[in-house]
């Protein structure tokens, strides 16, 4: 199976395993990318402390409604895992949820 990344100039071939137990198939994706996304961890990371910090888009990255999907996932995973009384800001939210072991911006709960 191939998949292109950001950050790569071609289509990387992906390895996939069965697990001989359950069946379960488990893809391994390049060092820094999480499931289901093509971004790398870091961008992700800088987009959003760019909107915190800024209250604007960073406009050197991708289009706007990529950035904004991150941000809404990371407000619904927010709620959903820390709590609707969670006082702090999205980015204590984004370290909450990567100390719970959850993925912050992952759009299925």
């Amino acid at each position: 199976m191939e998949a292109y990344f950001d950050g790569y100039d071609t289509a990387l071939v992906l390895k996939r395993y069965i697990c001989a137990d359950c069946g379960c198939v488990y893809t391994i994706r390049p060092f820094g990318y999480w499931p289901r996304h093509h971004v790398p961890v870091r961008i992700i990371f800088n987009s959003l402390c760019h909107r915190v910090k800024h209250g604007v888009w960073d406009k050197s990255l991708f289009g706007r409604q990529r950035q904004r999907h991150w941000l809404k996932a990371l407000g619904r995973n927010i709620k959903a895992y820390l709590g609707m009384s969670f006082g702090g800001d999205d980015m204590e939210g984004f370290f909450g949820l990567l100390h719970k072991d959850k993925i912050p911006i992952l759009r299925a709960l």
